[in-house]
């Protein structure tokens, strides 16, 4: 098997992308993409970085022999056998005890047994209580949240309140207006008082910082220098 073949079998087999392969060993996704077509090979130190990252040797990846490589599923199986080999030593010895303790050694065994059991309730009891203080934490922070919520729809109901109110306000104000020109505008249609009237647009205007128009003769007059050149 060729280097650029093992490289492929070993990515798969890690369930890596190229574009992850890349960022681990610090090159382009292009660069393993031609290292795995043959078009180029990796120099002396990015095979290092390979053979150390997929746990196999130097050698393995140049060999061209049809010997299997080996991966981490191979170093993973025999790491399993060792734990088995460990339990069943433990095993041996534990029976090896009962047999030469007799009676005895099984009360010494029960209770180890019994004060481990204790150990394991106390951390259900334990784990229980951490559970529930996490719980109430959580619950705490919901309503916290719900509080914020309404704080804030309190604080948007009170605009709105403000704005309702002005814009009373301004209707009030625009009532007012127009009922004061209305009986200048009968005057106005006969013609009558047109002069005055618009002399006393111009003050109301200065005096309370408004902007009444004035149409005549088709001519609207808003500002002041305009109504003067109107009247």
């Amino acid at each position: 098997m060729k280097f650029n073949e093992k490289l492929v079998k070993l990515r798969k087999e890690n369930l890596l992308s190229q574009e992850e392969l890349a960022e681990k060993l610090g090159v382009t996704r292009q660069t393993i993409s031609k290292w795995e077509l043959e078009q180029t090979t990796p120099d002396m130190d990015k095979l290092s970085q390979i053979a150390k990252l997929f746990n196999v040797s130097v050698d393995e990846l140049l060999n061209e022999s049809d010997e299997p490589i080996k991966t981490k599923e191979n170093i993973g199986e025999k790491k399993n056998v060792r734990p088995i080999i460990i339990i069943s030593i433990l095993v041996f010895l534990l029976l090896a005890i009962i047999a030469f303790l007799g009676f005895k050694g099984m009360s010494i065994i029960e209770s180890i047994f019994g004060t481990a059991a204790n150990g394991i309730e106390e951390g259900r009891e334990i784990g229980k209580s951490i559970i529930s203080q996490i719980s109430n934490q959580i619950e705490e922070q919901k309503n916290e949240v719900n509080e914020t919520k309404n704080n804030f729809k309190n604080i948007q109901n009170n605009i709105s309140e403000q704005i309702e109110a002005n814009n009373n306000l301004n209707n009030i104000d625009k009532n007012a207006i127009n009922s004061k020109y209305e009986s200048l505008y009968t005057g106005l249609k006969s013609k009558f008082f047109t002069e005055s009237a618009i002399k006393y647009v111009i003050e109301d205007n200065i005096k309370n910082e408004r902007k009444i128009s004035v149409k005549y003769n088709d001519v609207i007059a808003k500002e002041n220098d305009e109504l003067v050149t109107l009247k």
